[in-house]
Order: C-alpha cells, then sequence, then structure tokens
C-alpha cells in the first residue's frame, strides 16, 4: 500500500434493494498498512463473498443491504491523536439521514481466517451481547462457538454507526495471537496460518447474521445491561454515588418493563415507528452516557475523571507515606497522558496534549468527548529529579498534586451532573416506546 500526502480517498457503497424502509449495513475497509492480508483484504473478501451468496441465491432482502467498502480507515489525518476511521467519519457526516432507517450493521475488519483460532468472539455493545450469543448457536456450519466481546472498540469503524444509533457487531477471534503480525509486513497468507474452512465458517456465521438481522422485526437491545453495567462502574466511586445510583436504579425498573414489551407483535407501521425511536435512544446513550479517555478506550462517561481521581490519592497517599516516585509511579501512569511524561520532555507532550485538545483533533470522530487533559509534567519530572537526588522532601510535589486531585474532582461531580440527567432523559425515552 502506498500513501500520496493530500491525496484523496474513497468510500464505494452498493446496494440490494429491499422492502421496507429500513437498512442492515455490512461494511469493511480497504486501505492497508502494508501488504494486509487479515486486516483488511479478508474482510472485504469475506463481505464481497457474503453478498455474491446472496445475489446468487436469489435471496430478496426485507431491508435494503447496504455494502460499504470505507476508504481512509487505517489514516486520514496529519498529526492527529484521532487520525483513523476518516472515510467512515466523513461519510456518516455527509449521511445524517441515515440515522432515521439504519438498523444494524456487521463490520469485516479482519480476524476470519486464522486455524489456530478455538473460539469465535464477535464484538459487540453491551446492549445486544446476550442476544448476539444466543442467536449465534442457532447458526448451522460454523466451525467453532460463538461468545461475544464488549463493550464496543473506537479502534474500528463501528463506532460512527452506534453514533448515528446503529447497533453493530464486528469480526474478532479468540485464542489467535495476531497482534504481533498488525499493522506489518509479516500481515500475510502464510504467517497467519490461514484456512479455507476457517474463512468459509466465517462467511457463514456472518452471512447468517446479516440475514437474521434482515428478518427479525425489532432489534434486540436489552437496556437493563446498560444500567447493570452501569451500576457495576460506581463500585469504586470516590464522592457521592447517591444521585447516580438513584437514577440508574430508576432507568433500570424502566428498562426491565420495556425488556418484556412485546415489541414485535405490534403492527408493521407501529414496528417502523419504534424502531425509529430506538435508535433515537441508542444514538442519544451512545452520545452521551459513554465517553472515552486518553487511550481511546470505550466507558461510561465519568469512568476517566473517576480513574483519575483515585489514582491522584493512591499516589498522593503513597508519598504521605514515605514512598518514592518509582514506588507510586504505577498510580500517576494511568492519568490521561501521564505515561508520555515519564520520558518525553515538555514540548513534545505539549504535542501530545495539543494533538487531544486542539485543532488537530477537530472535525474528527472523537471531537467533544475529551474536554480535558491533566498535566502533569512538571510535577513528574520535579518527583524524579528529586529521587535522582535522594531527596525526601515531596511537601511541594504533593501540594501539587493535591490541586490536581481538586480539579479532577470538579471535573468528575460536573461530569456526574450530565450523566444524572442522560439518565433520567434515557429512562423518559424508554417510557415513550411502550
Amino acid at each position: 500500500a502506498e500513501v500520496e500526502k493530500d491525496g484523496i480517498s474513497y468510500c464505494v457503497i452498493g446496494e440490494i434493494p429491499g422492502q421496507i424502509d429500513e437498512v442492515v449495513y455490512i461494511i469493511g475497509h480497504y486501505d492497508a498498512y502494508f501488504r494486509a492480508f487479515d486486516d483488511n483484504s479478508a474482510g472485504i473478501g469475506c463481505m464481497l463473498g457474503i453478498i455474491k451468496a446472496m445475489l446468487d441465491s436469489g435471496y430478496k432482502p426485507n431491508r435494503t443491504i447496504r455494502v460499504i467498502a470505507h476508504g481512509a480507515e487505517e489514516w486520514g489525518k496529519e498529526n492527529c491523536k484521532y487520525d483513523w476511521s476518516r472515510g467512515a467519519w466523513v461519510l456518516t457526516q455527509q449521511h445524517p439521514e441515515w440515522a432515521e432507517n439504519g438498523f444494524a450493521l456487521v463490520n469485516m475488519d479482519g480476524n476470519t481466517i486464522n486455524d489456530t483460532a478455538t473460539v469465535v468472539q464477535v464484538r459487540t455493545c453491551y446492549e445486544m451481547a446476550e442476544a448476539i450469543a444466543a442467536l449465534g448457536k442457532t447458526i448451522e456450519g460454523k466451525r467453532h462457538e460463538i461468545e461475544t466481546n464488549q463493550p464496543i472498540w473506537t479502534w474500528t469503524e463501528s463506532i460512527m454507526y452506534n453514533y448515528l444509533g446503529i447497533p453493530t457487531i464486528e469480526t474478532f477471534y479468540k485464542d489467535v495471537d495476531f497482534w504481533g503480525f498488525y499493522h506489518s509486513t509479516h500481515d500475510t497468507k502464510e504467517i497467519h496460518n490461514y484456512s479455507d474452512r476457517e474463512y468459509r465458517s466465517s462467511h457463514v456465521i456472518y452471512g447468517s447474521y446479516l440475514q437474521i438481522f434482515d428478518e427479525m422485526r425489532v432489534r434486540p437491545l436489552d437496556f437493563t445491561k446498560t444500567f447493570d453495567k452501569f451500576l457495576e462502574s460506581l463500585e469504586n466511586y470516590p464522592l457521592d454515588k447517591g444521585a447516580l445510583v438513584a437514577a440508574a436504579e430508576k432507568a433500570l425498573a424502566v428498562a426491565e418493563k420495556l425488556k418484556v414489551f412485546d415489541a414485535a407483535a405490534l403492527p408493521d407501521d407501529e414496528v417502523l415507528a419504534f424502531n425509529k425511536k430506538v435508535s433515537a435512544l441508542f444514538r442519544y446513550m451512545t452520545k452521551n452516557l459513554y465517553g472515552i479517555n486518553c487511550a481511546e478506550e470505550f466507558d461510561f462517561a465519568h469512568v476517566r475523571y473517576m480513574s483519575n481521581v483515585n489514582n491522584l490519592k493512591a499516589a498522593i497517599a503513597g508519598l504521605e507515606a514515605g514512598k518514592s516516585f518509582s514506588d507510586i509511579k504505577e498510580n500517576l501512569a494511568p492519568i490521561d497522558l501521564t505515561y508520555y511524561m515519564f520520558s518525553f520532555d515538555k514540548e513534545t507532550c505539549d504535542f501530545l496534549i495539543d494533538q487531544v485538545l486542539g485543532a488537530p483533533a477537530d472535525n474528527t470522530w472523537a471531537t467533544g468527548f475529551v474536554e480535558t487533559v491533566a498535566d502533569m509534567w512538571d510535577v513528574v519530572r520535579s518527583l524524579m529529579a528529586k529521587e535522582t537526588a535522594g531527596d525526601g522532601n515531596l511537601a511541594d510535589e504533593i501540594a501539587v498534586l493535591k490541586a490536581k486531585l481538586a480539579e479532577q474532582e470538579a471535573l468528575l461531580e460536573a461530569k456526574a451532573e450530565k450523566v444524572v440527567k442522560t439518565i433520567e432523559e434515557m429512562a423518559v425515552m424508554m417510557e415513550g416506546l411502550m
């Protein structure tokens, strides 16, 4: 693969027309690092094989099957921390109307070929994980049992479609060590232990899911899982969590009623209206209840600030107990971009922060999700210097860390207020579905 500066990349779209005003997607990216046999030549091949099988068999879909080969997935914007999935981001920004009738999506992003796999591990959202695992048991002709992995990743194009309110599944294996070959010249057919029977099984699995999505009347989204997981995330919450717990428990009660509501029995026109409302709920949830941290991990919006507070408290307690910088380094490392501040100069770390907060991050899939970065460079370097010098007087550094802690606690409180309002609005939206 060759890349040209300021080049133009294209997304290629095809459709098999359906009977109703809803769309099921199957996507993959056709750009590559190096030879890219697994990531993602095999994914594109599997996607096209599935579509060819549908066409050759004369299958008449209920919903339109929209097939997209994305460009600019591996990179697409220079000097930006969020340089990937550019093609899908721009495409979905150009087509906001897709939010109205998108039903579900299958993302073919590698992990379809390896003969050493023992389990297929379909990645999806919390809300659909149980159903995807159960549906997997009904698929005939697969080589392995199907498990799920959740939540969704930010490292593929799936998140763009979740932003639109379209739940997704994507390809993955368990017990396949491909990371040593990932994005390298060793992403080849031979090194990846390619197997025809594994590849055929992937066609069967993901082609079956595509057909299942086409034929089901309503999506198998279970929002009780959302609030179960949310309440679990509060286990080590460092401040008063009463309002968060109360809002989540109330929403959970509504979600439990929605879970037993038989929307599939509604008349056709009411089912379509129901599906649009569910899309709006899923879209609102993805954009407001969830967030990302500085490692691009997708999680509930409060978790990053909660982690920062807990780690700062542990670091301060350690220093006050007489521990050295090396002893509390593991607490400081996870705080936003602090890991880099151990090894890089101030200019480099300022550049990295600008990649997250500055103009390079504008108009990307992460815009608005990371609003602050804890700048720990000065205090980290002071702690490192005093350890080297054998200076155990760390009162000034402890004072700085306590000020940083107060900042993060204020950010956590502000985020918690927004999360409570989000959960309350979700409860109202779920009530409106029944």
